[in-house]
Parts: structure tokens; C-alpha cells; sequence
């Protein structure tokens, strides 16, 4: 038997299909070491040599440094994704502050990122406090939620501005979220069974929502859309085009940009 591999991986519905392949899929000699966190932990395990392979967001690729894409497989979406949201009473012109949901590292980029290019406004911005998305907003706040507890706050705002959407709106291009990566020592070997893996997760995202109905945040039938009609898995040409345009775009915003984001480019 080999050593473990050590895998982060973010703890949202959108996984789902990701933790079904490497729970049910994974084969080989490897033994399997899983963490689930948010996507804002997971760059500091991989960073501090915590495990082999996380699932990254995008904005922070920057800080990293002896670390690889290894696999064609990401969190994108190409319009509406449910899930990443800016939550207000007021419409985004009105608003003088947005609260930052402080598990997210790419959504809260994407947010600023929006504001001053798209919607051409500047409010300040926040970090939420814990449990901060159960307090009321004044008329001129906005709350930027990510994740599964989106499920819950949807239909008390009057303005939901999903943000995969408008980033679409604005650009033409489906928005990447997060991308697998490798650490210094993570084995090659490894690498090429996570991916069969993986994919073989994203292959049976039926059968994976079946076998965890009893624990999804959401009816079935609903995770079950969410998974297959918002959701995309592969990092195709124009996931790495809107990547790329949105990197640059983080370059271009003030000082500090968001917590633990990075404006510095990184190679794909």
C-alpha cells in the first residue's frame, strides 16, 4: 500500500460530484486523506504543505509559488449560478457598502470587480461578521453571500444580483471560480488518479445526488439542477479566456484588494 493522498477540497453542494468520484471512484494503491473547507482555507493547507492537491480559488493563484494545474476540471459556470450572490434593498447604484462574505476569496474580487467596471460604483467594503448574513441590511448596504447558506437568504431582498450572471452580462464569457492544483510534492501518479476520479464523479452527478439525498441542503430534484444546469466542470477555452480577462481585471483594482486575494497574474 502507498502513502496517502492528502486532498482539500471546498465543502459546498457544487463539490458534490467531486467528493462522490473520490469517495466511490478512486482507484490504485493510494490511500485517501480528504479535508473539507471553505474555499478560502483551502490555499492556506496547500500553501503550508497540508496536502498534495486542493481545489483553489482563482484569485488567490497569485500567492502561490511550486504549484501546477492538474486537471482539466474546475467550478465554472457560464451564466446564473445560484450560489455567489450580492444581496441588497436597494438597487447596486445606491449602495454605499458591501459586507464581503470572508469565505471567499474570488467571489469577493468579483464583486469589486463588478462594481467599478460593470456597474461603475464605489462602495466601501466590509468584511461580514460571523452569522452577519441573519442581520438586517440598511437601504444602502449589500451583502455578498457565497455557498450553501445562499439556499436559505433567497426571496427576502429585493435585489439579487447573481454575480456569474452579470459577469457574463458584462463580458460575454462563463466565469471560473476555483481550479485544481498541485503542491510541490505532489506525486504525478496522484495527479492522474485524482483526475479519473474526478471525473468519474462528474460523470454520475445523478447517481451522486441519489446517494446523498438525505443530506443535501436542498430538495433532490433542485440540487439536481443546480448541479447539472448551473454548475460546469470542464475548463474549456473560454473558461481559461474569461480566467485570464478576469486576473487582469483584479490587477487593475486598488490596494488591499480582499482578504487573501492576490493581484498578481499566474500561469495556467
Amino acid at each position: 500500500m502507498l502513502g496517502a493522498q492528502r486532498i482539500s477540497l471546498v465543502s459546498y453542494l457544487n463539490t458534490l460530484p467531486f467528493l462522490y468520484g473520490l469517495q466511490h471512484g478512486w482507484e490504485g494503491g493510494y490511500t485517501l486523506s480528504l479535508r473539507q473547507e471553505v474555499p478560502a482555507e483551502c490555499v492556506g493547507t496547500l500553501l503550508r504543505g497540508e496536502v498534495d492537491f486542493a481545489l483553489v480559488p482563482v484569485a488567490a493563484l497569485g500567492e502561490l509559488r511550486d504549484v501546477h494545474r492538474i486537471t482539466n476540471l474546475c467550478i465554472g459556470a457560464s451564466g446564473r449560478v445560484d450560489t455567489v450572490v450580492l444581496l441588497s434593498h436597494s438597487p447596486v447604484q445606491r449602495l454605499r457598502k458591501i459586507y464581503l462574505d470572508p469565505d471567499s476569496r474570488t467571489s469577493a474580487a468579483l464583486v469589486q470587480v463588478l462594481c467599478r467596471h460593470h456597474w461603475q460604483v464605489s462602495p466601501a467594503y466590509e468584511a461580514l461578521p460571523p452569522h452577519g448574513y441573519e442581520l438586517p441590511l440598511h437601504p444602502e448596504e449589500g451583502m455578498l453571500l457565497i455557498g450553501n447558506k445562499v439556499f436559505g437568504q433567497r426571496g427576502f431582498y429585493a435585489y439579487e444580483y447573481d454575480l456569474a450572471e452579470e459577469w457574463r452580462a458584462f463580458t460575454g464569457l462563463p466565469f471560473v471560480f476555483a481550479v485544481w492544483m498541485a503542491g510541490e510534492r505532489a506525486s504525478k501518479e496522484g495527479g492522474l488518479l485524482l483526475d479519473k476520479a474526478l471525473q468519474w464523479g462528474v460523470d454520475r452527478i445523478g447517481e451522486a445526488v441519489e446517494s446523498e439525498a438525505a443530506r443535501l441542503p436542498i430538495a433532490k430534484e433542485a440540487a439536481l439542477e443546480y448541479l447539472t444546469q448551473r454548475i460546469e466542470y470542464r475548463l474549456d477555452e473560454a473558461k481559461l479566456r474569461g480566467l485570464e480577462l478576469f486576473q487582469s481585471l483584479i490587477g487593475g483594482l486598488p490596494q488591499p484588494l480582499a482578504p487573501g486575494c492576490s493581484a498578481t497574474p499566474f500561469n495556467l
